[in-house]
């Protein structure tokens, strides 16, 4: 597991080559890893509602009684795209195999935001849930259905992070984890 500083893009750009791209998987998370957006996710604990950011959201540590309104990521809410994007755009160019993996209600807003950035990406995924559970068991699917050699797994949870790296021990691919930081 390695971290990443949305600054650090440019060096991950001149050092990934068309031989690095070959038979790898790059999948990246989409709120605060690919796109910043003012979308929230809304606590309902006790009766009281209050607004988390995706990045607080991906912190939150659940109880019983939370429930939570997802509606706001739904729609694209104020996107504005990461340096990260940068490296998409670069893999692209190598012909590389893009995969968008969020937690999100549903893809349609991913597939917006794909569109307006012109990137190629071979899938997009979401998985209506926030559990990281959920994340590991589709990268696990994923590597059943396409044998690749490495995945690259950029997400700015360390929560999710963690998950996917524990993934090493399990399987007969090389995962490396990105954490993403601003």
């Amino acid at each position: 597991m390695r971290s990443l500083s949305l600054s650090e893009i440019n060096d991950r750009i001149a050092s990934t080559t068309a031989k690095d791209v070959e038979n790898v998987m790059y999948v990246f998370d989409f709120d605060d890893t690919l796109a910043l957006t003012d979308s929230a996710v809304y606590l309902i604990r006790n009766g009281v509602r209050s607004k988390l950011t995706a990045a607080q959201y991906a912190a939150h540590v659940p109880s019983d009684d939370d429930q939570f309104d997802y509606s706001d990521f739904s729609t694209l809410v104020n996107a504005r795209s990461t340096e990260l994007i940068k490296f998409v755009k670069h893999i692209n160019e190598l012909n590389g195999h893009v995969y968008i993996l969020s937690a999100r209600t549903t893809d349609g807003p991913i597939h917006e935001f794909v569109a307006i950035h012109q990137l190629s990406v071979k899938r997009t995924t979401a998985l209506a849930n926030g559990d990281p559970t959920r994340k590991k068991e589709t990268i696990e699917q994923w590597i059943k259905e396409h044998s690749p050699s490495r995945i690259e797994f950029f997400d700015d949870s360390i929560r999710n992070v963690e998950l996917v790296h524990s993934l090493n021990s399990m399987v007969d691919v090389e995962i490396v984890c990105w954490h993403v930081k601003e």
